[in-house]
């Protein structure tokens, strides 16, 4: 609702009074500048690294949030922990009511994630993916669904029922940061429901093509963009779809688009 409200929502890692935290603030964008900062979530576990930072809405209007496991790997299976989890809220910060648990863990979307930099949503099915970073392999791409968990640091133990679908795994770390779908507007044909991930370390964007129904299969992968790796300055980190059509992704110093030719 961004044309009607301007709200713009943040999370960040914050210090008020010496406290270490976490929050989603909701700025007002007024003449393009962030005001009337609002906290929406407070309280939410930090650390010195692990502490993912997606956020995305969902077609519903709700929100879900990536909270790492805070440099604890057990975080990410304990009952009442907020870290190792993605989070569901309404976008004033109260529980929505498909939320699949209640009580200490009354905001838990899904648990055993160990750091989730990214989250996309898919515009018609509203199909909710993300991306984890595994420790020294096993980098993952995930199907999350409420109420299913990840297995982070539980390997045993879970019935098969609750476990989390993992789309894609990578044995070699490629740390995984952004990720989205597109649409497929402006796009040559067959472009429509891929799927474009961020790879830190390959200095590279991957695109797959995505089928079923909704779209979480993979019929084809391959590199559809390879940056010169200049060191770390050069690294892609987030990556979207512009109303555009075009692919906007993000580096250390630069914001990019990609877009078709239609001329020379």
């Amino acid at each position: 609702n961004f044309t009607t409200d301007h709200y713009v929502f943040v999370v960040a890692c914050v210090n008020p009074g010496g406290g270490d935290r976490q929050q989603v603030i909701r700025y007002e964008e007024v003449g393009g500048v962030g005001t009337n900062p609002t906290v929406i979530v407070d309280n939410l576990p930090t650390a010195n690294i692990h502490n993912s930072g997606a956020i995305e809405f969902l077609n519903d209007g709700t929100f879900v949030i990536s909270v790492g496991d805070s440099a604890n790997s057990a975080n990410a299976q304990t009952d009442g922990s907020l870290a190792g989890r993605i989070l569901h809220y309404n976008a004033d910060g109260t529980r929505p009511s498909n939320n699949p648990f209640t009580g200490s863990d009354q905001f838990e979307w899904c648990r055993g994630i160990r750091n989730t930099f990214g989250m996309c949503v898919h515009p018609g099915t509203g199909t909710l993916l993300g991306v984890d970073n595994g420790p020294n392999s096993n980098d993952e791409l995930n199907y999350l669904v409420a109420g299913k968990n990840y297995e982070w640091e539980n390997a045993t133990g879970i019935p098969g029922s609750e476990i989390g679908v993992r789309i894609r795994n990578w044995p070699v770390v490629i740390v995984p940061t952004g990720i989205t779908y597109h649409t497929g507007n402006t796009f040559p044909s067959g472009y429509a429901n891929s799927l474009y991930i961020c790879s830190y370390d390959d200095s590279k964007i991957y695109r797959f093509a995505m089928d079923g129904n909704p779209p979480v299969n993979i019929a084809s992968e391959q590199v559809f963009a390879d940056l010169v790796d200049t060191g770390g300055a050069n690294k892609p980190l987030d990556i979207i779809e512009g109303l555009d059509g075009s692919l906007y992704f993000t580096t250390f110093t630069q914001i990019w688009r990609i877009y078709r030719r239609t001329g020379p």
